[in-house]
């Protein structure tokens, strides 16, 4: 992944956003990260983490801690 690449256009803070669709309700999104123990790579995608719903519709909290989003 070139990271690099991904955010060149990003300023300060680098954002994936999107919006999402289900049952009739919008969510905006921002996930999507990449790893690396240097700042000069090689970069590693990390993906993101599933999400998951309530039964009105609503997305169900997402904890993120120092181990990444539980």
């Amino acid at each position: 992944m070139k990271i690099m690449d991904e955010f060149s256009r990003a300023k300060g803070e680098a954002w994936a956003s999107q919006v999402i669709e289900r049952d009739g309700k919008f969510y905006s999104e921002k996930i999507c990260y990449a790893m690396n123990r240097s700042i000069t790579g090689p970069w590693e995608y990390e993906g993101i983490d599933r999400l998951y719903y309530n039964e009105d519709g609503t997305m169900k909290r997402i904890q993120m801690t120092t181990e990444g989003v539980q």
